[in-house]
């Protein structure tokens, strides 16, 4: 189960894989920048039939209920019209998608079509991020309004908190996760907005500027998708995702009370080849021994995922006792469902998980293991995955509009219980991230794991 949801990334938004829309079809369908190539119903119907039976024969369906996506894909069926373009059938299909519930699932435009939006469309010159449920200005884009910090109330009329709660509509997630949207919502708000609110060019931005106490507006033209990730990354705030860094990295810090030593491991995956990230994990916890090093900050913030050799090989050189990664039965890893030994450098200190809402797929699944062994104590945000999630995903080229589904195929399962199904791992410690932690570099959850290491040696 080798993660492709951060290849998902790796392309543009307009061909993301999890999101979906709410309606149907929107009532006023959004002005378009020019004329897109229109199909028959015959075609869309061969291709519409194409996604229902992959998704009803195929799919594992592990958070939804199959007689509810039927009834459903059957009411959408019958909104398919000749003319239609293919971002309309988009915004068909994608429905069906986030009913699917499932955060390896999803439907790409092709890629005629993400190309004609990148070079087309024009998005919102103002980089956000959401939290408490509002939207905030990170930072704006060739001007000064609206300025870095301040509350973003409405664009275009549109208030704020419709048109995150219609953005999160269109994001899919395992089962009822939230944090997940939020995350991705934040960091592909521009796009997001533009498939699925409002695609004119030219942007009215109502704000509420908390430094002055004052509320104002701004007109502000729309910029090019090439616009946007040259002046976001200018800004300091890359668009996108998955999040820039190195894949992995360690230190250890002293204080006046404590020693600590602190892992970031940003992806589950093999850049340099298995026995490099192998080599790498050893030496670390090879220091905490030889260090006597007392705690043990794991950050997995960010870690969208990836390959369970990777994930399973990080969590047994932190159990004490010998325990199975996935329950028996689980398909493609049988070394994974017998119980594995500790590691000889296992590391039994106190351990503290730094978590937020990317924390998906193979960390989840590592997050649900700690979690229920009772290793560490979580803190952060709840993450975006747990204990059960499906994949072992395909991808199915559609005949006709030349779009992609990408669907699961299998459920993997950890060997947990007790665990609900469909929500991620709540923090034993909540650390929400806000606006002003951001701008101002601030790590809230670091800083709350660093005191939680020093109450615990007083």
């Amino acid at each position: 189960m080798i993660l492709r949801f951060i290849i998902v990334f790796g392309a543009a938004i307009s061909s993301f894989a999890c999101i979906g829309s709410p309606p149907a079809v929107p009532a006023t369908p959004p002005a378009r920048l020019d004329q897109p190539p229109v199909f028959s119903r015959a075609d869309l119907l061969e291709d519409f039939d194409r996604v229902a039976d992959i998704l009803l024969t195929r799919n594992p369906l592990a958070f939804a209920d199959k007689g509810e996506i039927s009834r459903f894909i059957r009411q959408q069926r019958e909104v398919l019209r000749d003319g239609m373009s293919e971002l309309d059938f988009y915004r068909i299909l994608t429905p069906i998608v986030v009913k699917v519930r499932c955060g390896h699932t999803g439907i790409f435009l092709s890629p005629a079509e993400d190309t004609r939006l990148r070079s087309s469309q024009r998005y919102l010159p103002v980089l956000v991020r959401i939290t408490a449920g509002c939207l905030y200005v990170l930072s704006p884009l060739g001007s000064e309004e609206p300025p870095p910090g301040s509350e973003i109330s409405a664009i275009n009329g549109s208030p704020s908190d419709e048109i995150i709660a219609r953005i999160y509509d269109n994001i899919t997630a395992d089962g009822a996760n939230v944090t997940r949207k939020t995350y991705v919502a934040s960091r592909l708000f521009n796009d997001l907005y533009s498939l699925f609110i409002d695609d004119h060019p030219d942007f009215r931005v109502e704000y509420r500027d908390a430094a002055r106490g004052v509320s104002s507006a701004v007109e502000l033209e729309g910029i090019s998708k090439a616009t946007l990730e040259r002046e976001a990354a200018g800004a300091g705030f890359p668009y996108g995702l998955p999040e820039q860094g190195p894949a992995f990295s360690f230190s250890t810090s002293s204080t006046a009370h404590a020693e600590a030593a602190v892992l970031k491991i940003r992806m589950f995956f093999f850049p340099a080849g298995r026995s490099d990230y192998e080599a790498f994990i050893d030496r670390c916890f090879a220091t905490l021994a030889e260090k006597k090093t007392r705690a043990l900050i794991l950050d997995l913030r960010g870690n969208w995922g990836g390959d369970p050799e990777a994930s399973s090989y990080v969590f047994s050189r932190l159990i004490s006792m010998p325990a199975r990664y996935f329950e028996e039965g689980t398909p493609l890893y049988g070394p994974l469902t017998k119980p594995m030994p500790p590691a000889p450098n296992a590391f039994t200190g106190m351990l503290l998980v730094l978590t937020d809402g990317a924390c998906f797929s193979s960390t989840g699944h590592l997050c649900s293991l700690l979690r229920f062994h009772g290793r560490g104590l979580f803190v952060g945000e709840e993450t975006g995955g747990s204990w059960t999630t499906t994949d072992a995903s395909q991808d199915y080229r559609l005949p006709r509009t030349g779009m992609r589904l990408h669907s699961s195929n299998a459920a993997f399962r950890t060997a947990v219980t007790g665990l609900p199904v469909g929500r991620g791992i709540v923090p034993d410690r909540e650390a929400t991230v806000e606006i002003g932690d951001i701008l101002t570099g601030r790590d809230l959850a670091m800083e709350l794991a660093m005191r939680m290491i020093l109450a615990d040696e007083d």
